[in-house]
Parts: C-alpha cells; structure tokens; sequence
C-alpha cells in the first residue's frame, strides 16, 4: 500500500506539488461541483407543476373509489391510480389513494 502512495505522489505534477497550490483545488472543485449540480436542473411551468391530467385521474378514482362496493369498481380505481402515479411519480396524493385503494383491493 505504501509503494501505491508513494508512486502517486511522485506522478502528480510538480505544480500541485507545491504546497500553495493546494488551496487552489479545492476551490476549484468546488465551483465545477456547483456548476455542474445547477446545470442539469429546469424549472417547470406552472401549470405542468400541477399536472391536470394526474388530478384528473386521481379525481375520476376518487368517484370510483366511493362506490367501492362493487369490486369492479374498486379495480378501476386502482388502476386510474396507477396510472396518475406513473405519470407524476411525485404525486403524493396519487400515491395514499393508490395505497388506500390497493389495501382496500387486497
């Protein structure tokens, strides 16, 4: 292990030996680390923030839901669910319903 060490430090380049230049790189690392970190990101619209498609679904479930009597309904429900939470996984409220519902199922 100590041989490993050893001949790492003797391929470095001679500037980043240089005790000085040390406290270069870690400022340097820390600005490609931020830049890279914001730059994957895009805001969303705000009415894509919403997804209406998915409260749709998770309302039309709902409906389903409260006649739950009959198992096909039930059934339907459960799959309406689904599909809102595959189309907005973050849906928190897509994602209860559909636990509430797969219980419910069984």
């Amino acid at each position: 292990m100590r041989r490993l060490a050893r001949c790492a430090v003797l391929y470095w380049p001679p500037m980043l030996r240089q005790r000085s230049k040390w406290l270069l790189l870690p400022a340097v690392s820390l600005v490609l680390v931020a830049q890279g970190c914001s730059g994957g990101r895009r805001d969303e619209p705000a009415e894509a923030a919403g997804r209406p498609e998915t409260s749709e679904l998770v309302a039309e479930a709902d409906r389903l839901y409260e006649r739950r009597e009959s198992p096909e309904r039930a059934r339907e429900a459960l799959a309406l669910l689904r599909r809102a939470l595959a189309a907005d996984y973050k849906s928190y409220e897509a994602a209860w319903k559909l636990a509430r519902a797969g219980f419910y199922v069984g």
